[in-house]
């Protein structure tokens, strides 16, 4: 039974959270490098917020070594422990907790409730394996078509080293084979793909894979027999596609439109990547599902092992680094929820955050902060700057709230001028409880002038401006 509409109970967050992206916002990335949390500027300021009580929540679109290896095992123990640290991993798909020794461990209810995997993997990797061909042959062609360097846009490296060993082993075998027709080259290089050698890592080139599928959890829990394409005994959180930024992903994704409509998955591109994934779920829905667990209070004892995080959203600001992409869910959030009716998608292909009774119906916003660069015209400083005029409208029209800059640098800052207010918070508590008062830690935090002066510390400004006044801008 929905409780969509439905006045639900007040409750404060246990504690303050910050709700953040994990690439280029708490870890830097950038292409063929995967710098890990340990060398992040971001990681000592974060480690002290949670210290001090302060709560995190990582929702990534990634899954398997990277969230795991590369962030998650390098938070202390003690400091994830018992649900202060929390993991989205698939674009929303999932949620990780610690448990009382600080261990990974799945909130599985909420993988059920939301139906949040591919619901067809077998028939996704047949679409991504296509898609992939297409990619290639379309690279193929522009390679073989080109005079000069600036001719075409540039081709991948991952994309232009198959292309490079197709050529050259063709050439090896028979001399002067590459001076064929274009049109034989290039049905040549799509009939030596097979679905088998673009999802195997070496099956094409050396130690990659060109068509990787994510499992949810830490690989040392993913099942080794994916079965055949067509089906599947384990679940999928998404398909991506390696070595497509968007000048070359464009004419892919508008190419196989239609078959992506039809499959019910949602497709969209990334720096370097297109991912395929269900488009029930993006990166609101796992944020929407705890808060809604938390208002819930004791009411569905089935979700005590969730609300017991005491996450909600009227105690957590949202940081990401690309509020017009894949962050756009946290950056619209409340809004987001209310503009889209049951089981109805948005204009983005975003999830129908009011489905079912895990909706959001409440009034509330959680502000966003982009420390994306290319959201800002940066004019001669290291982070932050002034708004171009287009860029703020757009941000704004999202509901993007404040515009900072700075990739992870900018997190740091933000969280070093949070954890030193959150100090003070707990100074203040201390001295209350000395003089017999109760030194209440459930008050809220995370209010519009805490945010702002975070904002304010490092470098950003409110959007849309770039002046000394700071604000909220509230979308409808």
């Amino acid at each position: 039974m929905s409780t969509r509409g439905s006045a639900l109970a007040r409750v404060r967050a246990a504690a303050p959270w910050i709700v953040a992206d994990m690439d280029r916002t708490l870890v830097r990335k950038v292409p063929g490098t995967f710098p890990d949390f340990n060398a992040s500027p971001v990681k000592e300021p974060l480690l002290r917020w949670l210290g001090l009580g302060g709560r995190l929540f990582i929702v990534t679109s990634d899954d398997g070594r990277r969230p795991f290896h590369s962030m998650w095992s390098q938070i202390p123990p003690e400091l994830r422990a018992n649900g202060r640290v929390l993991l989205s991993t698939g674009g929303g798909a999932t949620i990780f907790r610690g448990d009382a020794s600080g261990d990974v461990v799945e909130v599985r209810e909420f993988w059920d409730e939301a139906r949040s995997g591919l619901a067809s993997p077998g028939r996704a990797t047949s679409l991504a394996c296509d898609m992939m061909r297409y990619t290639l042959g379309a690279a193929l062609r522009a390679r073989l078509a080109e005079v000069a360097p600036t001719s075409v846009e540039p081709i991948d490296a991952l994309h232009s080293e198959v292309i490079d060993r197709f050529l050259e082993e063709g050439e090896v075998r028979t001399p002067g084979w590459a001076q064929r027709p274009p049109s034989e080259l290039v049905d040549e290089l799509l009939a030596s793909l097979s679905d088998e050698a673009l999802l195997a890592r070496g099956g094409v080139v050396p130690e990659k894979a060109l068509v990787w599928r994510n499992q949810p959890g830490p690989p040392s829990s993913w099942r080794a027999n994916w079965g055949g394409n067509g089906s599947f005994a384990t679940r999928v959180t998404n398909v991506f596609l390696m070595g497509t930024p968007p000048a070359r992903a464009a004419p892919t994704l508008e190419a196989y439109r239609a078959r992506i409509f039809a499959m019910g998955v949602a497709a969209s591109s990334a720096p370097s990547t297109i991912c395929l994934r269900s488009r029930m779920i993006d990166k609101s829905v796992p944020v929407a599902w705890l808060d809604r667990r938390c208002r819930l209070g004791d009411t569905k004892p089935r979700f005590n092992s969730s609300s017991g995080f005491g996450f909600a959203t009227d105690d957590a600001v949202a940081i990401g680094d690309n509020p017009l992409g894949n962050d756009a869910p946290l950056a619209t959030f409340g809004r987001h929820l209310r503009r889209v009716g049951d089981g109805a998608l948005d204009q983005s292909g975003n999830a129908a955050l009011t489905r079912g009774d895990w909706g959001d119906d409440s009034d509330d916003t959680m502000a966003f902060v982009s420390v994306g660069e290319e959201e800002l015209a940066v004019e001669g400083r290291d982070f932050g700057g002034k708004l171009s005029a287009q860029r703020a409208v757009a941000l704004a029209e999202r509901g993007v709230m404040y515009g900072v800059g700075g990739y992870e640098v900018g997190t740091a800052l933000l969280i070093e001028e949070w954890a030193d207010r959150l100090a003070s918070r707990r100074e203040e508590e201390a001295e209350e409880r000395a003089g017999g008062g109760d030194g209440d830690a459930r008050r809220r935090f995370f209010d519009d002038a805490t945010v702002r002066d975070g904002v304010h510390a490092a470098g950003g400004c409110a959007v849309p401006g770039g002046g000394e006044e700071c604000s909220p801008v509230r979308c409808g």
